[in-house]
């Protein structure tokens, strides 16, 4: 298990050793931190389901998989919305 603390203040996560979650950062550091939660997710599902219907993934996709990818991806998205609200000295 991955213990992954907040930089911010924030609560932490655990998540799987197998969740992606350097994957999940790199690409969440291209996503607006304006971006709704819930398209975030959105778009890492369609992710998700892609590397499944390409059957080319290392990973095996079980349920407990996509859970954690999920919730890692939004807790993750949430950590960058701090940081840009401590760097700008804003909230969005």
């Amino acid at each position: 298990m991955q213990d992954i603390k907040s930089s911010y203040g924030r609560k932490g996560i655990r998540v799987s050793d197998r969740c992606p979650t350097r994957a999940i950062r790199h690409h969440l550091g291209r996503v607006n931190v304006g971006t709704s939660v819930e398209d975030v997710l959105a778009e890492v599902r369609a992710e998700i389901q892609s590397k499944i219907d390409e059957g080319t993934e290392a990973v095996d996709w079980t349920p407990k998989m996509v859970s954690d990818t999920l919730r890692f991806a939004e807790w993750q998205h949430l950590e960058n919305r701090a940081e840009y609200a401590v760097v700008m000295g804003a909230s969005l």
